[in-house]
């Protein structure tokens, strides 16, 4: 942390993205690497989004168990979930996969990857003022702001067919922890 401010993070920026000089933030889209949930992979991730055969697409954060590696700055459009989706969020990729069930999100590695991206994403909630809920398509397209999926936002606007972070990703569970992560300490 950076003294009396926010939490810092390595940045590896990823090769394309939007610049812009400011926008609203109206919802974190969560999503899966398609990758092992172990560490390093959120380096190894955020290198691809920065290497020279990087795919047209980035996100702002990559999250494992062990760290978390800014790609594209907050302010900045990261491509992640396509249009109108990139204008209004911060995108967040985790390492696991969409096929994840929910006893391989119950194991140690996942779980401290939640904690981790937990801790990540309740400092953004308080940073743009958004509701640490779940936000589906119906949510979406009413323009409830929180938290939402790449799937959600494929069944919201279209334009893209991905389908993490899965049906089975615990969102009530993740919900809570950033929840917790807000609440001040007595």
């Amino acid at each position: 942390r950076a003294p009396g401010g926010p939490t810092v993070y390595e940045l590896i920026r990823a090769r394309h993205f939007t610049p812009k000089a400011s926008r609203s933030i109206r919802w974190i889209v969560i999503h899966t690497m398609e990758t092992m949930c172990k560490p390093r992979v959120a380096r190894a991730v955020a290198g691809w989004f920065a290497g020279p055969r990087a795919p047209n697409a980035s996100a702002h954060y990559c999250v494992d168990p062990a760290e978390i590696i800014q790609c594209v700055a907050d302010h900045d459009m990261a491509w992640h979930c396509g249009s109108p989706g990139n204008a209004q969020t911060i995108g967040v990729e985790l390492a696991g996969r969409a096929s994840m069930t929910a006893a391989d999100w119950s194991q140690p590695m996942p779980q401290a990857m939640l904690r981790r991206a937990a801790a990540l994403v309740a400092g953004l909630c308080g940073k743009h003022n958004i509701e640490p809920q779940h936000c589906d398509r119906v949510a979406l397209r009413a323009g409830v702001g929180g938290l939402t999926g790449h799937d959600d936002v494929r069944r919201a606007w279209g334009g893209t067919t991905h389908t993490d972070p899965g049906a089975s990703f615990p969102w009530a569970a993740f919900a809570g922890l950033v929840i917790e992560e807000m609440t001040p300490m007595p």
